[in-house]
This record gives C-alpha cells, sequence and structure tokens, in this order.
C-alpha cells in the first residue's frame, strides 16, 4: 500500500534528494523550501509499504486550476 504524507518545509531536503535522482538539473533544498513557502503551493511524498521515499509531486493552485510543477519516482 503507498502512504501520502504532505510536503512542508521540514521535507524540502528530503524532496530535494528524491529530484536530484529524478532529474539531471534538480532543484536544490533552497528552491523547494521557497516553492512550499508560495500560497497555493502543496505536494505530497509517496512510501510504499512503509518504506523510503518512492516519489512525489509538487501542485500549484491558481484559482480554479492547479499546475504540477514537477513529479518524481524513484527509479527503482
Amino acid at each position: 500500500m503507498t502512504e501520502l504524507t504532505a510536503l512542508a518545509p521540514p521535507h524540502a531536503e528530503v524532496a530535494a534528494a528524491i529530484h536530484a535522482r529524478c532529474f539531471p538539473q534538480p532543484w536544490d533544498r533552497a528552491s523547494f523550501l521557497s516553492l512550499l513557502s508560495m500560497p497555493g503551493v502543496f505536494g505530497w511524498i509517496a512510501r510504499s509499504d512503509g518504506d523510503g521515499p518512492a516519489g512525489l509531486v509538487l501542485c500549484r493552485r491558481a484559482g480554479d486550476e492547479c499546475e504540477v510543477l514537477t513529479i518524481c519516482v524513484l527509479p527503482e
């Protein structure tokens, strides 16, 4: 079963580590901290069967629309 945890500023380091494993030009901790402090930005970290992180999604809500800013699934 997959467990979702709401992304918050304390998760910025973990989010940056996941992003670094998925993209050649990853966002760093400061980028995640900045985004997570913006109004309307939200996301989740996915954990599979209680293991470590399996991926994440970060979104931004604006009015009646939502934009996926990034989505990552670890290769394994």
